[in-house]
């Protein structure tokens, strides 16, 4: 990870998943107001679908192991009678990454390739992953985001910002979030490494 000072309390990270590419099996869903925060669309079962490719729900029938982080990357409504769009990212195992096992059609799963670098400031938090508290944190990195003086882009996909989770869904304590909001680099001599 590359670093930059933010202000004397905080660091943005300048996050960059790879310097070459990357694969990810992805889903997608659509949830209309007022069903159009983060926590709603974990009550969807967006998080299931990929949990069943992992279990084996591919072509091949093999057991994927499960990676961290998992993004939800979010694309919030235009107004009151808008849908929020939610993409939920897995990490492809190292193992598959050139030959993903594919998805069976019923899970509704698509695999997406990063093969160009993509920068993210980041801001790490703690607890459950909710709207109050990605909303807050999201703010928050924006804030310092814009204070540093970079441009806060978008994603391929369009997501303003993206949720990072990295515990597993039954660990109550100890659990690790980011917040990650894609930024432009034009000049990566203002980024130290860390």
């Amino acid at each position: 990870a590359m670093r930059t000072a933010a202000s004397t309390q905080e660091m943005l990270e300048m996050d960059h998943p790879s310097s070459s590419s990357s694969t990810w099996m992805i889903c997608f869903t659509h949830l209309p107001h007022p069903l159009c925060g983060y926590y709603a669309s974990l009550l969807e079962g967006i998080p299931i679908r990929p949990f069943k490719y992992i279990q084996g729900g591919n072509e091949e029938g093999v057991t994927v192991n499960m990676t961290a982080p998992v993004l939800t990357g979010i694309t919030p409504s235009d107004g009151p009678f808008c849908q929020t769009s939610f993409i939920v990212r897995f990490f492809v195992p190292l193992a598959f990454q050139d030959n993903p096992p594919i998805p069976l059609s019923s899970l509704d799963l698509n695999v997406e390739r990063w093969d160009s670098p993509t920068y993210f400031a980041v801001r790490e938090f703690s607890g459950f992953a909710s709207d109050t508290n990605v909303a807050q944190e999201g703010a928050a990195l924006a804030a310092s985001v814009d204070a540093a003086g970079f441009t806060i882009s978008s994603t391929p996909k369009d997501e303003v910002y993206i949720i990072a989770q990295y515990n597993s869904p039954f660990d109550i304590t100890g659990r690790v979030n980011e917040v990650w909001l894609p930024i432009s680099i034009n000049d990566t001599s203002r980024l130290n490494v860390a």
